[in-house]
Protein backbone atom coordinates (compact mmCIF):
# COMPACT_ATOMS: atom_id res chain seq x y z
CA UNK A 1 0.00 0.00 0.00
CA UNK A 2 0.76 3.20 -0.53
CA UNK A 3 1.51 5.39 2.87
CA UNK A 4 0.57 9.78 2.91
CA UNK A 5 3.83 11.62 3.21
CA UNK A 6 3.63 12.12 6.73
CA UNK A 7 4.58 15.75 6.12
CA UNK A 8 1.27 16.43 4.51
CA UNK A 9 -1.44 14.75 7.60
CA UNK A 10 -1.40 17.73 9.32
CA UNK A 11 -1.67 20.29 6.84
CA UNK A 12 -4.52 22.68 7.18
CA UNK A 13 -5.73 22.19 3.64
CA UNK A 14 -9.43 21.02 3.18
CA UNK A 15 -8.53 19.02 -0.57
CA UNK A 16 -5.75 17.28 0.71
CA UNK A 17 -7.37 16.50 4.14
CA UNK A 18 -10.24 15.78 2.48
CA UNK A 19 -8.44 13.40 0.30
CA UNK A 20 -6.94 11.48 3.24
CA UNK A 21 -10.68 10.68 4.76
CA UNK A 22 -11.23 9.19 1.37
CA UNK A 23 -8.22 6.45 1.99
CA UNK A 24 -9.21 6.02 5.22
CA UNK A 25 -12.65 5.04 4.09
CA UNK A 26 -11.21 2.89 1.31
CA UNK A 27 -8.60 1.08 3.91
CA UNK A 28 -11.22 0.37 6.10
CA UNK A 29 -13.40 -1.42 3.39
CA UNK A 30 -10.27 -3.01 2.25
CA UNK A 31 -9.94 -4.60 5.59
CA UNK A 32 -13.94 -5.73 5.82
CA UNK A 33 -13.03 -7.20 2.84
CA UNK A 34 -11.35 -9.98 4.82
CA UNK A 35 -13.32 -9.97 8.12
CA UNK A 36 -16.49 -10.62 6.00
CA UNK A 37 -15.50 -12.46 2.40
CA UNK A 38 -18.74 -13.05 1.26
CA UNK A 39 -19.85 -9.59 0.98
CA UNK A 40 -16.95 -8.53 -1.28
CA UNK A 41 -19.16 -7.42 -4.00
CA UNK A 42 -20.79 -4.88 -1.77
CA UNK A 43 -17.81 -4.03 -0.78
CA UNK A 44 -16.93 -3.48 -3.74
CA UNK A 45 -19.97 -1.64 -5.52
CA UNK A 46 -18.99 0.95 -2.00
CA UNK A 47 -15.59 1.76 -3.50
CA UNK A 48 -17.19 2.60 -6.68
CA UNK A 49 -19.33 4.83 -5.27
CA UNK A 50 -16.99 6.76 -3.51
CA UNK A 51 -14.86 6.99 -6.18
CA UNK A 52 -17.80 8.41 -7.86
CA UNK A 53 -18.77 10.89 -4.93
CA UNK A 54 -14.71 12.31 -4.64
CA UNK A 55 -14.59 12.69 -8.17
CA UNK A 56 -17.86 14.78 -8.29
CA UNK A 57 -16.10 16.81 -5.61
CA UNK A 58 -13.03 17.11 -7.13
CA UNK A 59 -15.19 18.08 -9.87
CA UNK A 60 -17.06 21.09 -8.35
CA UNK A 61 -13.71 22.08 -6.83
CA UNK A 62 -12.14 22.61 -9.96
CA UNK A 63 -14.79 24.27 -11.62
CA UNK A 64 -15.03 27.13 -9.10
CA UNK A 65 -11.19 27.51 -8.95
CA UNK A 66 -11.43 27.89 -12.90
CA UNK A 67 -14.90 29.94 -13.07
CA UNK A 68 -16.53 27.69 -15.18
CA UNK A 69 -19.65 28.40 -13.52
CA UNK A 70 -19.04 32.50 -13.26
CA UNK A 71 -20.75 35.02 -15.83
CA UNK A 72 -17.38 35.74 -17.11
CA UNK A 73 -15.37 33.42 -18.62
CA UNK A 74 -11.35 33.12 -17.77
CA UNK A 75 -8.97 33.19 -20.92
CA UNK A 76 -7.43 30.37 -20.20
CA UNK A 77 -10.67 28.34 -19.71
CA UNK A 78 -11.62 29.57 -23.39
CA UNK A 79 -8.74 27.89 -24.90
CA UNK A 80 -9.28 24.97 -22.54
CA UNK A 81 -12.14 24.56 -24.29
CA UNK A 82 -9.94 24.62 -27.65
CA UNK A 83 -9.54 20.35 -28.24
CA UNK A 84 -6.82 21.01 -31.37
CA UNK A 85 -4.70 22.93 -28.87
CA UNK A 86 -4.77 20.80 -25.78
CA UNK A 87 -3.94 18.39 -28.31
CA UNK A 88 -0.74 20.04 -29.47
CA UNK A 89 -0.25 20.50 -25.58
CA UNK A 90 -0.42 16.78 -25.51
CA UNK A 91 2.48 16.45 -27.98
CA UNK A 92 4.75 18.32 -25.81
CA UNK A 93 8.01 16.35 -25.38
CA UNK A 94 7.43 16.94 -21.66
CA UNK A 95 3.55 16.07 -21.58
CA UNK A 96 4.43 12.82 -23.38
CA UNK A 97 7.21 11.79 -21.06
CA UNK A 98 5.24 12.25 -17.82
CA UNK A 99 1.71 10.60 -19.36
CA UNK A 100 2.99 8.83 -22.08
CA UNK A 101 6.11 7.28 -22.81
CA UNK A 102 5.71 5.21 -25.32
CA UNK A 103 4.61 7.57 -27.94
CA UNK A 104 7.24 9.30 -30.45
CA UNK A 105 7.45 12.90 -29.55
CA UNK A 106 7.66 15.73 -32.08
CA UNK A 107 10.22 18.59 -32.58
CA UNK A 108 9.96 20.64 -29.46
CA UNK A 109 10.52 24.20 -31.28
CA UNK A 110 7.57 23.11 -34.35
CA UNK A 111 5.40 22.16 -31.22
CA UNK A 112 5.63 25.26 -29.08
CA UNK A 113 5.04 27.19 -32.66
CA UNK A 114 2.16 25.74 -33.16
CA UNK A 115 1.26 26.16 -29.71
CA UNK A 116 1.92 30.07 -30.61
CA UNK A 117 0.19 30.31 -33.50
CA UNK A 118 -3.02 28.57 -32.13
CA UNK A 119 -3.18 31.12 -28.55
CA UNK A 120 -2.52 34.28 -31.44
CA UNK A 121 -5.54 33.00 -33.30
CA UNK A 122 -8.15 33.19 -30.27
CA UNK A 123 -6.44 36.79 -28.68
CA UNK A 124 -6.42 38.30 -32.31
CA UNK A 125 -6.21 42.11 -31.53
CA UNK A 126 -7.80 41.58 -28.13
CA UNK A 127 -6.34 43.63 -24.98
CA UNK A 128 -6.32 41.58 -21.91
CA UNK A 129 -8.26 43.08 -19.14
CA UNK A 130 -8.21 42.41 -15.37
CA UNK A 131 -10.97 40.10 -15.76
CA UNK A 132 -9.45 37.83 -18.23
CA UNK A 133 -6.42 36.11 -16.26
CA UNK A 134 -6.83 34.28 -13.00
CA UNK A 135 -5.54 37.48 -10.71
CA UNK A 136 -5.75 35.30 -7.39
CA UNK A 137 -2.66 33.43 -7.12
CA UNK A 138 -4.10 31.02 -4.31
CA UNK A 139 -6.27 29.70 -6.79
CA UNK A 140 -3.76 28.39 -8.88
CA UNK A 141 -2.16 26.71 -5.97
CA UNK A 142 -6.05 25.11 -5.18
CA UNK A 143 -5.30 23.37 -8.51
CA UNK A 144 -1.75 22.68 -7.89
CA UNK A 145 -3.19 20.58 -4.82
CA UNK A 146 -6.13 19.44 -6.62
CA UNK A 147 -3.32 17.81 -8.88
CA UNK A 148 -1.51 16.38 -6.32
CA UNK A 149 -4.18 14.80 -4.23
CA UNK A 150 -6.06 13.40 -6.95
CA UNK A 151 -3.20 11.99 -8.00
CA UNK A 152 -2.10 10.29 -5.21
CA UNK A 153 -5.44 8.81 -4.18
CA UNK A 154 -5.54 7.42 -7.87
CA UNK A 155 -1.93 5.68 -6.83
CA UNK A 156 -3.14 4.49 -3.63
CA UNK A 157 -6.30 3.08 -5.79
CA UNK A 158 -4.28 1.36 -7.62
CA UNK A 159 -2.42 0.00 -4.82
CA UNK A 160 -5.56 -1.27 -3.49
CA UNK A 161 -6.61 -2.89 -6.34
CA UNK A 162 -3.05 -4.93 -7.10
CA UNK A 163 -3.53 -5.95 -3.60
CA UNK A 164 -6.80 -7.98 -4.21
CA UNK A 165 -5.76 -9.51 -7.31
CA UNK A 166 -2.70 -10.56 -5.06
CA UNK A 167 -4.65 -12.12 -2.31
CA UNK A 168 -4.78 -15.40 -2.61
CA UNK A 169 -5.92 -15.92 0.97
CA UNK A 170 -8.90 -14.01 -0.12
CA UNK A 171 -9.35 -15.61 -3.12
CA UNK A 172 -9.58 -18.92 -1.61
CA UNK A 173 -12.60 -17.94 0.58
CA UNK A 174 -14.37 -16.67 -2.68
CA UNK A 175 -16.55 -18.65 -5.01
CA UNK A 176 -18.88 -17.80 -7.83
CA UNK A 177 -19.64 -14.56 -8.96
CA UNK A 178 -17.29 -13.18 -6.28
CA UNK A 179 -14.44 -14.65 -6.89
CA UNK A 180 -14.91 -13.58 -10.94
CA UNK A 181 -15.88 -10.12 -9.39
CA UNK A 182 -12.33 -9.98 -7.59
CA UNK A 183 -10.85 -10.62 -10.17
CA UNK A 184 -12.19 -8.22 -12.33
CA UNK A 185 -12.39 -4.95 -9.90
CA UNK A 186 -10.04 -3.30 -12.15
CA UNK A 187 -12.19 -3.45 -14.94
CA UNK A 188 -14.86 -2.32 -12.38
CA UNK A 189 -12.87 0.42 -10.83
CA UNK A 190 -11.01 1.35 -14.26
CA UNK A 191 -13.88 4.34 -15.15
CA UNK A 192 -13.74 5.74 -12.06
CA UNK A 193 -9.96 6.19 -12.06
CA UNK A 194 -10.03 7.24 -15.74
CA UNK A 195 -12.16 9.91 -14.76
CA UNK A 196 -9.69 11.10 -12.31
CA UNK A 197 -6.93 11.11 -13.97
CA UNK A 198 -8.35 13.12 -16.86
CA UNK A 199 -9.52 15.73 -14.13
CA UNK A 200 -5.66 15.33 -12.90
CA UNK A 201 -4.27 16.11 -16.16
CA UNK A 202 -6.84 18.87 -16.92
CA UNK A 203 -5.67 20.49 -13.56
CA UNK A 204 -2.19 20.88 -15.01
CA UNK A 205 -3.62 22.24 -18.50
CA UNK A 206 -5.60 24.48 -16.79
CA UNK A 207 -1.83 25.82 -14.90
CA UNK A 208 -0.11 25.30 -18.20
CA UNK A 209 -2.58 27.60 -19.83
CA UNK A 210 -2.79 30.28 -16.92
CA UNK A 211 0.98 31.18 -16.91
CA UNK A 212 0.76 32.13 -20.72
CA UNK A 213 -2.16 34.10 -19.90
CA UNK A 214 -0.52 35.77 -17.73
CA UNK A 215 2.58 36.56 -20.10
CA UNK A 216 -0.22 37.76 -22.57
CA UNK A 217 -1.38 39.96 -20.28
CA UNK A 218 1.31 41.93 -18.92
CA UNK A 219 3.72 42.09 -21.78
CA UNK A 220 1.31 43.28 -24.07
CA UNK A 221 0.51 46.32 -21.81
CA UNK A 222 4.33 46.79 -21.79
CA UNK A 223 4.33 47.01 -25.39
CA UNK A 224 1.19 49.22 -26.06
CA UNK A 225 0.56 51.46 -23.13
CA UNK A 226 4.68 52.08 -22.49
CA UNK A 227 6.09 55.19 -23.91
CA UNK A 228 9.58 54.14 -25.14
CA UNK A 229 10.30 57.64 -26.90
CA UNK A 230 12.19 58.50 -23.54
CA UNK A 231 15.82 60.34 -22.30
CA UNK A 232 16.41 59.57 -18.69
CA UNK A 233 16.67 55.84 -18.74
CA UNK A 234 15.71 54.03 -15.44
CA UNK A 235 18.07 51.45 -14.35
CA UNK A 236 15.07 49.37 -13.49
CA UNK A 237 12.65 47.42 -15.74
CA UNK A 238 8.84 48.26 -17.00
CA UNK A 239 6.30 47.35 -13.94
CA UNK A 240 4.62 44.87 -15.57
CA UNK A 241 7.93 43.09 -16.40
CA UNK A 242 8.33 43.00 -12.89
CA UNK A 243 4.38 41.66 -12.08
CA UNK A 244 4.91 39.35 -14.41
CA UNK A 245 8.42 38.00 -12.55
CA UNK A 246 7.01 38.13 -9.91
CA UNK A 247 4.16 36.24 -10.70
CA UNK A 248 6.25 33.20 -12.07
CA UNK A 249 8.91 33.25 -9.53
CA UNK A 250 6.08 32.91 -6.21
CA UNK A 251 3.72 30.69 -8.19
CA UNK A 252 6.80 28.26 -9.18
CA UNK A 253 7.75 28.78 -5.55
CA UNK A 254 4.61 27.26 -4.27
CA UNK A 255 3.73 24.79 -7.00
CA UNK A 256 6.88 22.95 -6.41
CA UNK A 257 5.42 21.65 -3.00
CA UNK A 258 2.78 19.93 -4.48
CA UNK A 259 4.55 18.74 -7.85
CA UNK A 260 6.74 16.40 -8.88
CA UNK A 261 9.69 17.80 -10.72
CA UNK A 262 8.38 17.15 -13.85
CA UNK A 263 5.30 18.40 -13.78
CA UNK A 264 7.06 22.06 -12.69
CA UNK A 265 9.30 22.12 -15.17
CA UNK A 266 6.23 21.12 -17.69
CA UNK A 267 4.75 24.58 -16.47
CA UNK A 268 7.31 26.73 -17.34
CA UNK A 269 9.21 25.02 -20.17
CA UNK A 270 9.21 26.91 -23.55
CA UNK A 271 8.49 30.66 -21.65
CA UNK A 272 11.36 31.75 -23.40
CA UNK A 273 9.68 30.93 -26.35
CA UNK A 274 6.47 32.81 -25.46
CA UNK A 275 7.82 35.92 -24.64
CA UNK A 276 10.14 36.52 -27.51
CA UNK A 277 7.01 35.88 -29.47
CA UNK A 278 4.95 38.11 -27.88
CA UNK A 279 7.49 40.95 -27.40
CA UNK A 280 8.61 40.73 -31.57
CA UNK A 281 5.09 39.91 -33.13
CA UNK A 282 3.60 43.25 -31.20
CA UNK A 283 6.25 45.68 -32.02
CA UNK A 284 3.52 47.37 -34.28
CA UNK A 285 1.93 48.74 -30.88
CA UNK A 286 5.00 51.00 -29.99
CA UNK A 287 4.28 54.14 -31.88
CA UNK A 288 7.89 55.70 -31.57
CA UNK A 289 11.15 54.24 -30.18
CA UNK A 290 14.80 55.56 -29.78
CA UNK A 291 17.66 54.82 -28.19
CA UNK A 292 16.48 55.14 -24.50
CA UNK A 293 13.71 53.15 -25.68
CA UNK A 294 16.11 50.64 -27.21
CA UNK A 295 18.05 50.65 -23.66
CA UNK A 296 14.67 50.39 -21.66
CA UNK A 297 13.66 47.31 -24.51
CA UNK A 298 17.11 45.87 -23.68
CA UNK A 299 16.74 46.04 -19.90
CA UNK A 300 13.21 44.57 -19.91
CA UNK A 301 13.91 41.72 -22.24
CA UNK A 302 17.02 40.95 -19.69
CA UNK A 303 14.94 40.69 -16.55
CA UNK A 304 12.74 38.65 -18.19
CA UNK A 305 15.60 36.43 -18.82
CA UNK A 306 17.65 36.14 -15.72
CA UNK A 307 14.22 35.20 -13.69
CA UNK A 308 13.25 33.07 -16.45
CA UNK A 309 16.71 31.24 -16.09
CA UNK A 310 16.03 31.31 -12.03
CA UNK A 311 13.23 29.46 -12.46
CA UNK A 312 14.07 26.54 -15.40
CA UNK A 313 17.99 26.99 -14.34
CA UNK A 314 18.64 27.05 -18.41
CA UNK A 315 19.50 29.98 -20.78
CA UNK A 316 16.41 30.51 -21.81
CA UNK A 317 18.94 31.57 -25.43
CA UNK A 318 14.30 32.18 -27.49
CA UNK A 319 15.08 35.63 -25.35
CA UNK A 320 18.00 36.44 -27.20
CA UNK A 321 15.81 36.37 -30.30
CA UNK A 322 14.08 39.31 -28.91
CA UNK A 323 16.48 41.27 -27.89
CA UNK A 324 18.72 41.33 -31.27
CA UNK A 325 15.23 42.04 -33.25
CA UNK A 326 15.21 45.54 -31.23
CA UNK A 327 18.78 45.58 -31.71
CA UNK A 328 18.37 45.79 -35.50
CA UNK A 329 16.93 49.54 -34.86
CA UNK A 330 20.31 50.86 -33.86
CA UNK A 331 21.08 50.50 -37.37
CA UNK A 332 19.36 52.29 -40.77
CA UNK A 333 16.92 50.15 -43.32
CA UNK A 334 20.06 49.67 -45.69
CA UNK A 335 22.02 48.05 -43.21
CA UNK A 336 19.12 46.04 -41.99
CA UNK A 337 18.46 44.40 -45.53
CA UNK A 338 22.24 44.16 -46.17
CA UNK A 339 22.48 42.04 -42.80
CA UNK A 340 19.37 39.90 -43.59
CA UNK A 341 21.23 39.29 -47.43
CA UNK A 342 24.84 38.30 -45.94
CA UNK A 343 23.18 37.00 -42.39
CA UNK A 344 20.65 35.35 -43.73
CA UNK A 345 16.88 36.41 -42.16
CA UNK A 346 16.61 35.22 -38.66
CA UNK A 347 12.61 36.98 -38.38
CA UNK A 348 9.53 36.36 -40.70
CA UNK A 349 8.94 38.67 -43.33
CA UNK A 350 5.70 40.56 -41.42
CA UNK A 351 8.25 40.95 -38.46
CA UNK A 352 11.02 42.97 -41.05
CA UNK A 353 8.58 45.13 -42.02
CA UNK A 354 7.15 46.14 -39.21
CA UNK A 355 10.41 46.98 -37.72
CA UNK A 356 11.38 48.74 -40.73
CA UNK A 357 8.29 51.02 -40.44
CA UNK A 358 8.87 51.51 -36.54
CA UNK A 359 12.13 52.74 -37.67
CA UNK A 360 10.49 55.33 -39.89
CA UNK A 361 7.82 56.10 -37.20
CA UNK A 362 10.63 57.15 -34.51
CA UNK A 363 12.31 59.13 -37.40
CA UNK A 364 9.85 61.80 -38.22
CA UNK A 365 10.95 65.07 -39.02
CA UNK A 366 8.89 68.36 -41.09
CA UNK A 367 6.00 67.67 -42.99
CA UNK A 368 8.51 67.72 -46.22
CA UNK A 369 11.02 64.86 -45.20
CA UNK A 370 7.83 62.92 -43.73
CA UNK A 371 6.19 62.43 -47.84
CA UNK A 372 10.27 61.34 -48.84
CA UNK A 373 10.69 59.16 -45.85
CA UNK A 374 7.18 57.69 -46.87
CA UNK A 375 8.97 57.43 -50.48
CA UNK A 376 11.99 55.36 -48.73
CA UNK A 377 9.64 53.19 -46.54
CA UNK A 378 8.23 51.89 -49.44
CA UNK A 379 11.39 51.35 -51.19
CA UNK A 380 12.88 49.59 -48.54
CA UNK A 381 9.43 47.26 -48.46
CA UNK A 382 10.51 46.91 -51.63
CA UNK A 383 13.68 45.89 -51.63
CA UNK A 384 12.46 43.60 -48.47
CA UNK A 385 9.82 41.51 -50.19
CA UNK A 386 12.70 40.74 -53.15
CA UNK A 387 15.06 39.57 -50.65
CA UNK A 388 12.92 37.42 -48.70
CA UNK A 389 11.56 35.70 -51.74
CA UNK A 390 15.55 34.23 -52.26
CA UNK A 391 16.82 34.29 -48.38
CA UNK A 392 16.78 30.95 -46.52
CA UNK A 393 15.41 31.24 -43.00
CA UNK A 394 17.62 31.09 -39.84
CA UNK A 395 16.88 30.60 -36.72
CA UNK A 396 20.28 31.99 -34.71
CA UNK A 397 20.38 34.76 -32.57
CA UNK A 398 23.74 35.42 -32.95
CA UNK A 399 25.87 37.57 -34.78
CA UNK A 400 24.39 40.82 -32.92
CA UNK A 401 25.46 44.31 -34.44
CA UNK A 402 28.51 45.49 -33.52
CA UNK A 403 28.72 49.42 -34.96
CA UNK A 404 25.47 50.84 -33.70
CA UNK A 405 24.28 54.07 -35.21
CA UNK A 406 22.67 56.50 -33.56
CA UNK A 407 18.60 56.55 -34.30
CA UNK A 408 17.71 59.67 -32.31
CA UNK A 409 16.62 62.36 -35.38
Amino acid sequence: MVKLPASKIGWPRPLLQGTLKVQEELVELRSLMNRMPKYCNKFLDIIYDVLKSYKKICHNTFSNIVGINSMSETVCHVWFKDENLKQLIRELPLWVEMFNPEKPVRETSTTNADIVNSINSHLGKEILDKNSVIAESERLIQLAQLQDSITWLLEFVNGLVENLQADKELQEQLSGSNAKLLEDCRGLLGERMSELMQLAEDCLMILYLEIRVQCYYHLLIVLRKQDYKIDIVSSDPDSGVTLLNKFLSQLEEKVRDYLPLSHTKFLFDGLGYIMSGIIVSNASYIKEINNGGLKKMSRNILALQQNLTNITLTCELELERARFYYELLYQKPEEILRNIVEQQKRFTKPEYVELIQLYYRSNRNTKNSNKRAEKQLNLHLLKLNDIMENEPVSNGADNHPDNHLDMTP
